[in-house]
């Protein structure tokens, strides 16, 4: 739509004469009749035409890219000069639209790691080089074209909102940060409740942090994508999976994972028989979430108190860690979520060892 309104204005300052720019459905969205329809029934057959077609006094041409339509120009009157006009615009269109292409090509070369000027390709584009740029990556389980759809409503402006489809289930965006605009935090907030609203199903936000420049951005997109695999590794139940808010994690995914295993060795020596108890693994995790407190923790295992008191003298017996010692818990802890860490890394054969 900015496109057509910027091809409307430029035109309008040069020529000074009203026309109309048709969309696939007939509908005009720009221009002197805008909000109106194509005058005439079965006017999809006109769109095939590659050449000038009349309507009521006014002069139609599709507009076509690499076989594709992109709209339908009409301007008023049967001279040549109206035609000259109309291929004018037909020009300006499509050039457009090549540029457009280009700047999402110099956004998605940077993130997937390819070699590529970035000064060169961001002057022939227009690209800024240095701005403020807020990196969101956006993972669905389902409807994957409602989703983006519904994404490019929410951010039109294709001069600084790019979207980019990662995988078929995730969808990149890249958004200027505007001074005294919304945070990060913010857009995936919008994000995430206008997608539940629509769609009614799981979503998952994750952001990667804000890029100065093109130079840095791929690290800004990594940060987005580690802060997704993450929050899936750990069972995150956070909708908003922020990579800065994410430390202990990010920690946890740098170590190497024959240290992580050495270290389970040491806290489980011959009683590894824990990991593959369920009710104790569970009782543990449980008491964590609800930061070592016993009543929270017994209402949330919908347990007695005694019950869980049972359990943590059990666990204690087994392992010599009483997770209502502080100490201990952070022990057990760091030893359960590098447990979780190795499983998923060698499930998904992302590790050697």
């Amino acid at each position: 739509m900015d496109i057509y309104k910027s091809v409307y204005e430029k035109v309008m300052d040069i020529v000074g004469l009203p026309f109309n720019i048709y969309d696939a459905e007939g509908k005009c969205i720009v221009g002197s009749s805008e909000g109106t329809s194509i005058p005439i029934a079965n006017f999809e057959d006109f769109f095939e035409y590659d050449n000038f077609f009349v309507i009521n006094n006014w002069i139609y041409k599709s507009v076509r890219m690499n076989g594709k339509f992109l709209c339908c120009i009409a301007m008023k009157g049967l001279s040549p000069e109206v035609q000259k006009y109309i291929g004018l615009i037909e020009q300006m269109i499509i050039g457009f639209n090549k540029t457009d292409t280009n700047r999402l090509s110099i956004f998605r070369n940077i993130i997937e790691g390819r070699d590529i000027n970035i000064e060169k390709a961001a002057e022939k584009t227009e690209v800024p080089v240095i701005k403020d740029r807020m990196v969101i990556l956006v993972k669905m389980n389902s409807s994957f074209e409602e989703v983006r759809e519904i994404l490019k409503q929410m951010f039109p402006d294709e001069a600084s909102e790019i979207l980019i489809d990662i995988d078929t289930d995730k969808v990149l965006l890249i958004k200027s940060v505007e001074e005294n605009g919304d945070s990060p935090q913010k857009v995936a907030m919008s994000i995430l409740d206008t997608l539940i609203a629509e769609l009614y199903e799981k979503v998952k936000v994750a952001i990667g942090g804000i890029s100065k420049s093109l130079y840095d951005l791929r690290k800004i997109y990594k940060r987005a994508e580690t802060a997704m695999v993450l929050g899936e590794i750990f069972e995150d139940k956070n909708k908003i999976l922020d990579y800065e808010q994410l430390g202990l994690k990010r920690l946890i995914s740098q170590i190497p994972i024959e240290i992580e295993k050495a270290y389970l060795n040491e806290i489980f020596k011959n009683k590894k028989d824990f990991l593959e108890d369920k009710e104790l693994y569970d009782t543990a995790l449980k008491f964590f979430e609800s930061n070592l407190n016993i009543s929270e923790a017994s209402r949330n295992l919908y347990i007695h108190r005694n019950t869980l008191v049972y359990r943590l003298d059990k666990i204690q017996r087994l392992l010599g860690l009483d997770l209502r010692d502080f100490d201990d818990a952070v022990i057990l802890k760091i030893a359960l979520m590098f447990d979780e860490y190795i499983k998923f890394m060698e499930k998904y054969a992302l590790t050697d060892t």
